[in-house]
């Protein structure tokens, strides 16, 4: 009989290879002493594991009420552990548990708890169990002390065959002392040092060699007809021995940087292995790897591109299933509604919620501030009513009474499409159909067990039961087909494993090193009632470790030196007590290693040249090595990976042919050009083709409140409302000092006013009230104005709102002459801007142009809601030959002015008006006035058209490369397109060097050159 499930099949299968296959029986030995019980007594109803669980979890609940023990219920598995050995070793009745414990050095408080928690347990069952159900325990001892001879079950048996029986509990014992009393009965332990069978890792082996020997088992040792190479250092292990001075050839160890890398070097082992010897096939080798749960997903994927057909035997936890996601993101969404769980929820591969758009779902969710349902739902378009309908299911678990809560728990499981989507996954769907199907099945059987606890016991939380009985579930592996295939498997699967060469994957000190997984406080009450030993689980893994090593053939072991993080990793023990006494010395690096994927040819090829690569892509293509289209692809990237090593512009650096702007219509050279495509085209070449050209804009992110943009919208049309209201006719000059002071506050605030009501976005919000304070404190009087009273926490500390703070402004300039004139006014016709005997192709909108008839001069405006900060950075960028908005103003300024002589750009006043609701607002100095030592006519009358005309060039040519101005400046750290660009800004200076030597189309504004950018302006005589 064999214990371990894993290996069944193929032992019946060995059999009747040799035998008839009716003459044998494999079961486990618990299975089989079932099945004698259910002869003799007839069919005794089970106590379901998962309603046990169920049981233990309500008991230790009442625990809880007590606070005999922090969060009980996190400690269910130890406590059913506990409970389970107790059973195990004759314990029935709470009052014999009393008795166990009053004989050991338990603590009273632990005392105390145990025996309150299984008479609770008892009482539970006798509740919620069949009346006569009898556990697993209980019916093993019956079958021990049967009156009834237990040949009445099984009268034609003939000999019973035991292996794998490692560590027996005491009910097992007393089972097989039993049945050793009527059926001729041979126990097999494995040990690689038979004359001494317990020595070095037999070990763990010896209290059963004990026990069996007092129960009268003779022991018989037998060699091994077919000694494996390996089996005399498998002996060697834990004893002391000396190490030996030459390592065995068929071991050896390979250390790499990370475990990615480390199943990447097992990979191409692996393909090498078996394309290269025609006598080695999947099915002989097997692949240990202790830590198959964290490596699972990186096995699947490295293994698939390398060609490696392999099955894995492991269970993993629920929430690593698409289905197990699912159910648990349900029933949190039931605890807690919150957007973000109907995102992760909608975009489930296995999740088909109806009338819902998984892309807009995701995107609301991504660009939204807050979790918070209602502003989610107000945000959706056409998943609206989708939504609302999951909600409503939703709704409906939160109220459901205790003995519906499954029921309508499942209703919002058959509402998320589970079962039907795993129904139809095909076999080759990259998501694994049977882990899903028994994520479902187990999920499902979990629900049951529920049920019953609600029905029975009617707790308060019923939600909180489901979600306690979904917390940290194992799915079980199902059943896959292993003919041909590469098995991975975890330590403990490995007893009577049938295999030839042994790789051992990530070993590791956290994965392979036998500490006790329990909890201390537990490991201490057990072994106080003797039911744990302080080192059974190191002794069991160091035992299954050697009978690996001491069956293999040939073994290869592999070991991360670092987490993907780059934290530190230790190697296993068992490793280094190999190590000590076979001399091993671990490899490293790939130099050595044959190529065993197409990323391994393509790490190979990187950096090679174009010239070299091409006769050995187009000689791997006619042997048959690469397809056509790979050959060509990886040709491709080669000129672009060189071409782009290279400082000189090429055909890889964002240069577009006509053909392909042609293809863009007009959009990247359509002329007027505004000063925003200049500026941008200015800042990143590669930027203004995807925005501009191809149009790819993200999404603005969802903020609290009003956003910026929609407060800076407001101030703009507020002023200029309220200076339309007050100009006559479009270009008469205002002057606002002929108004009464009243009046022009009056209207300033209907003008304010009026643009929130026309705004695109409600000023509604929580924090909006405060935002309108801060614009319109101050402004008119109470009666006429509801946030007259100043904000207590504006970021200037100024007690007037910013509409205040701009009237008083507008009537300290009035009285200096000047006069606004133009309000939100056009330059540049199509034709552009004529400039002298050329014409501009530039065009744009002004806030506002004043005008003073007491010295002649003109000044233009730009509202910006902006802080000093932002504005000085785009007048210092104006100079550079980056940002175009001011001077390209100037130049078209004049041409609104025919009637005076002599009016050039230079005499136009040019600056930045800040308002924004700190509130402030404030004048910049004119361009002019920053930057007094540029001889600004020339600046205007020849360097900005210039830049213009270059930059211009540049688009009608296709040169689109990435930024030159620096990442500063081009703000990389916020672009959406970073992660397509491959901006380079190390090299930025030796690009613009063969920009300039050949004289390439590509506009480099001034300020991206060394040194300071003045340098490249005309200068102003000083005397001037």
């Amino acid at each position: 009989m064999e214990t371990n499930d894993y290996q069944r099949d193929q032992i019946e299968d060995a059999w009747r290879e040799e035998h008839n296959g009716l003459r044998l029986t494999v079961s486990g030995l618990s299975d089989f002493a079932l099945t004698i019980h259910e002869r003799l007594f007839g069919p005794y109803p089970d106590i379901e594991t998962l309603d046990r669980r169920r049981m233990i979890e309500q008991a230790l609940l009442a625990l809880d009420e007590r606070d005999d023990l922090a969060t009980p219920r996190h400690h269910t598995p130890s406590i059913s552990e506990l409970f389970r050995e107790f059973e195990a070793d004759g314990v029935r009745d709470a009052s014999t548990l009393r008795e166990r414990l009053r004989a050991t050095d338990c603590s009273s408080t632990q005392r105390d708890m145990l025996v309150a928690a299984y008479t609770q347990y008892l009482d539970l069952r006798e509740t919620i169990a069949h009346p006569e159900a009898r556990s697993q325990n209980a019916k093993l001892t019956a079958v021990a002390n049967s009156e009834r001879s237990l040949q009445d079950a099984f009268p034609h048996l003939d000999a019973i065959v035991i292996s794998g029986f490692i560590d027996p509990s005491s009910v097992e014992l007393a089972v097989l002392e039993r049945l050793a009393d009527e059926f001729p009965v041979l126990v097999l332990l494995p040990t690689p040092t038979p004359d001494t069978p317990t020595a070095g890792i037999g070990s763990a082996i010896e209290e059963t060699v004990d026990a069996l020997v007092k129960r009268g088992f003779e022991s018989e040792r037998t060699s091994s007809s077919d000694e494996q190479p390996l089996t005399e250092t498998a002996a060697r292990l834990y004893r002391q021995v000396s190490p030996l001075e030459t390592p065995p050839e068929e071991i050896s160890w390979h250390k790499a940087p990370t475990p990615d890398r480390e199943i990447r070097h097992l990979a191409r082992r692996l393909r090498r292995r078996l394309a290269t010897d025609e006598t080695c096939t999947p099915d002989d080798i097997l692949v240990l790897a202790p830590g198959l749960l964290s490596y699972r997903e990186g096995i699947a994927d490295i293994f698939d591109a390398y060609g490696i057909d392999h099955v894995y035997r492991v269970s993993i936890l629920l929430e690593r299933t698409h289905v197990g996601r699912a159910v648990l993101d349900a029933v949190e969404l039931c605890e807690q509604p919150r957007s973000d769980r109907i995102g992760q929820l909608a975009t489930n591969p296995l999740v088909d919620l109806p009338n819902v758009d998984a892309t807009e779902v995701s995107d609301v969710q991504r660009r939204l501030y807050t979790t918070s349902i209602d502003q989610f739902t107000a945000e959706l378009g056409p998943s609206e009513a989708g939504v609302e309908s999951l909600l409503d299911h939703v709704a409906a678990v939160r109220d459901a009474r205790p003995a519906e809560i499954v029921p309508t728990f499942e209703r919002l499981l058959e509402h998320l499409g589970l079962e039907e989507a795993i129904e139809t996954l095909a076999p080759e769907a990259t998501i694994d159909a049977g882990y899903e199907g028994a994520a479902f099945s187990r999920i499902s059987r979990i629900l049951e067990s529920v049920q019953t606890v609600c029905e029975e016991l009617d707790p308060d939380e019923p939600l909180t039961e489901v979600a306690t009985a979904l917390e940290g579930v194992r799915v079980p592996p199902p059943p896959q087909v292993t003919d041909d295939c590469v098995e991975l498997i975890g330590l403990q699967d490995t007893p009577m494993a049938d295999f030839d060469e042994l790789y051992v994957l990530g070993a590791t000190d956290g994965n392979l090193s036998g500490t006790e997984t329990r909890p201390r406080y537990f490991q201490s009450i057990g072994e106080a009632l003797d039911l744990f030993e302080r080192h059974t689980q190191r002794d069991r893994d160091r035992y299954r470790f050697g009978m690996l090593l001491a069956n293999a053939k040939r073994v290869h072991i592999t070991t991360p030196e670092t987490t993907i993080d780059d934290e530190p990793l230790l190697v296993s023990p068992f490793v280094d007590e190999l190590a000590r006494v076979t001399s091993i010395e671990p490899t490293t690096g790939v130099a050595s290693e044959a190529r065993g994927a197409r990323e391994d040819l393509q790490r190979a090829m990187a950096g090679a040249d174009p010239e070299s690569l091409a006769p050995a892509l187009t000689a791997a293509k006619e042997n048959g090595h690469v397809p056509e289209a790979f050959s060509e692809m990886a040709l491709r990237g080669a000129e672009c990976g060189s071409s782009r090593a290279a400082d000189a512009l090429s055909e890889h650096d964002g240069q577009l042919s006509t053909e392909a702007i042609a293809v863009l219509d007009d959009r990247l050279t359509k002329t007027p050009f505004s000063h925003t495509r200049l500026t941008r085209y200015a800042k990143c070449g590669f930027k203004y083709m995807l925005r501009t050209g191809w149009q790819f804009e993200a999404d603005d992110d969802l903020e609290p409140g009003v956003s910026s943009l929609e407060i800076g919208s407001v101030i703009h049309e507020t002023v200029e409302r309220f200076y339309r209201g007050l100009q006559p006719d479009v270009g008469e000059p205002v002057d606002p000092t002929a108004f009464d002071r009243d009046d022009l506050e009056r209207r300033l605030l209907e003008a304010g006013l009026g643009a929130v009501d026309g705004a695109d976005e409600s000023f509604d919000g929580v924090f909006d009230r405060a935002t309108l304070q801060t614009l319109f404190a101050g402004l008119a009087t109470p009666e006429l104005n509801d946030y007259h009273d100043p904000h207590a926490e504006t970021r200037s500390g100024e007690a007037t709102g910013l509409f205040l703070q701009f009237l008083e402004t507008e009537l300290d300039r009035a009285t200096d002459g000047h006069r606004p004139t133009y309000f939100e006014i056009e330059i540049g016709a199509d034709d552009g801007v004529p400039l002298g005997e050329r014409t501009v192709p530039i065009g744009g909108r002004v806030d506002r142009i004043d005008t003073n008839e007491a010295d002649n001069r003109v000044s233009l405006f730009d509202y910006k809601s902006s802080s000093e900060a932002g504005a000085r950075r785009r007048e210092n960028q104006a100079l550079a030959g980056v940002d175009f908005q001011l001077p390209l103003y100037m130049l078209g300024a004049p041409t609104l002015f025919d009637g005076r002589d002599g009016l050039r750009p230079h005499h136009v006043d040019a600056g930045y008006y800040l308002l924004n609701d700190g509130p402030t607002a404030t004048l910049r100095p004119s361009l002019a006035e920053r930057f007094d030592e540029v001889d600004m006519g020339a600046f205007l009358d020849d360097v900005v058209p210039d830049r213009i005309e270059h930059a211009i060039d540049g688009i009608d040519d296709g040169a689109f490369q990435p930024a030159l101005v620096g990442e500063s400046t081009a703000q990389c750290e916020y672009c959406e397109f970073s992660d397509v660009c491959d901006v380079r800004h190390h090299r930025r200076y030796d690009v613009i060097e063969q920009i300039d030597e050949t004289d390439a189309s590509t506009y480099v504004p001034d300020g991206a050159r060394p040194g300071d950018t003045v340098e490249y302006l005309p200068r102003r005589d000083r005397d001037e």
